[in-house]
C-alpha cells in the first residue's frame, strides 16, 4: 500500500503525463489474463503509450489537475489509463481492436484527444479511423489517380495537336 506522500508523488506524475500527452483513454479492464494484460502493454509500447492502473481517486486528483471534470462518473470498478505521448490515435487504434477480441473483459470508459474530451461512443468510433500515416496514403493516392487523369488527357491533347498540324 502506498504512503501519502507516494500517492501525492504518483498523482504529480500522472498529471504531468497527461498535461505533455497528445490524449488519453480511460479503460476497464475487470477479469483479464495476465497474458492478455501483457500483451496489450506490449502492443501499446510500440504505439508510443504509457500504460497504468492507477486507483480512481488518484487519477480523479490527476484529471482534475489538469482541469478534467467530466470523467469523474466513469471512474468506478478498475481503471486502466492509457496516454498516447505524440500521437494518441495510434493508442486509440490499438485499444479499439484490443478491445474487439476481447468484449467481455476489456471496454472504454472515457477519453481525451488533442484537449477534447469525449463519451465511451465516442471514443471507440474515434478508435476506428485510420491513422495519420494511412489518410495522407489515401491523400497521395487520391492525389496520383488526379494526376495520371490529367496526365492522359494532357498526352491526349498533345497527339491531338500533332494530327492537326499534319
Amino acid at each position: 500500500m502506498l504512503k501519502k506522500a507516494e500517492k501525492i508523488e504518483l498523482t504529480k506524475v500522472i498529471s504531468k503525463e497527461i498535461a505533455d500527452s497528445d490524449g488519453f483513454a480511460v479503460c476497464s479492464f475487470q477479469g483479464l489474463t495476465a497474458g492478455d494484460m501483457n500483451q496489450l502493454r506490449r502492443e501499446l509500447f510500440a504505439a508510443d503509450a504509457n500504460v497504468h492502473v492507477i486507483k480512481n481517486r488518484l487519477l480523479k486528483h490527476a484529471l482534475h489537475e489538469n482541469n478534467v471534470t467530466s470523467m469523474d462518473d466513469v471512474l468506478k470498478e478498475s481503471t486502466m489509463l492509457v496516454i498516447g505521448k505524440e500521437d494518441a490515435m495510434a493508442a486509440l487504434r490499438v485499444l479499439g481492436k484490443f478491445a474487439k477480441e476481447h468484449a467481455d473483459f476489456f471496454g472504454f470508459k472515457a477519453g481525451m484527444v488533442a484537449k477534447t474530451a469525449y463519451s465511451k461512443d465516442e471514443i471507440v468510433e474515434l478508435s476506428k479511423l485510420p491513422g495519420r500515416i494511412e489518410l495522407i496514403a489515401m491523400i497521395a493516392g487520391g492525389l496520383n489517380s488526379v494526376l495520371s487523369m490529367f496526365n492522359g488527357t494532357l498526352e491526349a491533347l498533345a497527339e491531338k495537336k500533332e494530327k492537326e498540324a499534319q
